[in-house]
């Protein structure tokens, strides 16, 4: 699946800030890194083959045709950035170890590993201050490797699973029609919107239900569109959890979903949209009722709506499921 790798700064010579810990609930000294040089982030840039000001994103394309997304761990000028990676491959891995040997950084281990530095020196610092040996030193692109491959997902598929029609969608939880050909018609009836023919197949006999990951749907440059739960499509009932409910939410939100004309989208699931590396907004798939009945994301804090694809079935054989464990 995809993964973010993160690269930090890492010379402590005494600097403090003080902040909120969110665990005592009291303001508590730590310590800070030095800041990076220019040289160093132009040693990034020609790692990246960028202008020394481009750091806010790039997709960078290497020799054997992997492409891995660099961003901005924060706004402005950060110290820091992230590498999102989809697979494991040579090139890669030389890839990272020249941006880990550029700024002399930390690698923050996305598997729960130990940090990974490319120098001795600051590996033994960083390791007494923290008072923990979990820190390795890497100098080849295969000792890399040997520390990510081993953290990594198992059998699942880079950057997820492809949606496979023969299974289906991937439920792992949530309510059935009681009776689907009444409870699809009690809805079309309230709504004056006619269920897509391909959506009522796809989700089968389920009315609502969430995954144990989620669907990502749309992709392109920074911005991902993740499908997290299927809201509950029929009239609710004395057992139904009401908020989940698509027409009460058309209710409750009108003015995402109709206009003066009436009805301009139906939602039918949650989800929310990443605009990488860590912007996240919240928000409904919807069939746009006046465009065919296209798929749209549409954001709770409003705005245009993304399109997603012609129809639910399109969505859905473009999609990947990405497992959380």
């Amino acid at each position: 699946m995809p993964t973010d790798i993160s690269f930090t700064p890492c010379r402590y010579r005494g600097r403090t800030a003080e902040k909120l810990s969110p665990f005592t609930r009291k303001v508590e000294k730590f310590d800070v890194p030095e800041p990076m040089t220019p040289a160093e982030w132009r040693a990034v840039a020609r790692v990246l083959n960028v202008p020394d000001k481009d750091f806010d994103f790039v997709v960078v394309k290497l020799a054997d045709g992997t492409r891995t997304k660099v961003g901005s761990n924060g706004p402005g000028r950060p110290d820091g950035i992230m590498v999102r990676i989809d697979k494991i491959t040579p090139d890669l891995l030389r890839f990272l170890l020249d941006l880990l040997k550029a700024a002399d950084w930390r690698m923050m281990n996305p598997w729960d590993g130990p940090m990974i530095f490319a120098s001795a020196k600051l590996a033994a610092e960083n390791a007494a201050r923290v008072g923990d040996s979990e820190v390795v030193v890497c100098r080849t692109p295969e000792e890399l490797g040997a520390h990510l491959v081993l953290g990594s997902y198992g059998d699942e598929e880079p950057g997820g699973t492809p949606f496979d029609p023969s299974r289906g969608i991937l439920f792992k939880y949530g309510r059935s029609w009681r009776n689907r050909a009444a409870d699809i018609a009690a809805v079309e009836r309230a709504t004056s919107f006619k269920l897509p023919l391909d959506f009522l197949d796809l989700i089968g006999r389920w009315c609502e239900g969430g995954f144990d990951g989620h669907y990502r749907v749309y992709s392109k440059g920074r911005l991902e569109v993740w499908w997290t739960h299927l809201l509950q499509i029929k009239i609710t009932d004395d057992i139904d959890e009401r908020h989940l409910h698509a027409i009460e939410l058309l209710h409750a939100k009108s003015a995402l979903f109709s206009d003066a004309g009436g009805l301009v989208c139906f939602p039918f699931g949650e989800a929310c949209a990443l605009t990488w590396p860590n912007r996240m907004t919240k928000g409904y798939l919807a069939f746009d009722v006046r465009k065919r009945r296209r798929v749209v994301f549409i954001a709770e804090v409003g705005g245009p709506p993304i399109r997603i694809a012609a129809t639910f079935r399109d969505m859905m054989l473009k999609s990947h499921f990405v497992f959380y464990g």
